[in-house]
């Protein structure tokens, strides 16, 4: 429980990290952008899967 617990932070930090960069447009077009967003939500499935699974 605590593994999986300490697992889901890490998740939840990378999410905020990537919102966060995902936020400053200098620094990112539409289509990196994109990418971020994808990543994001691949992650968020990702979670619910392993916490279905295990």
């Amino acid at each position: 429980m605590n593994q999986k617990n300490s697992l889901l932070e890490k998740v939840f930090l990378v999410m905020i990290l990537l919102v966060l960069l995902g936020e400053q447009e200098r620094f990112f077009d539409w289509m990196e952008k994109r990418v971020i967003w994808i990543l994001w939500w691949w992650s968020l499935w990702l979670m619910v899967f392993l916490e279905r699974r295990f």
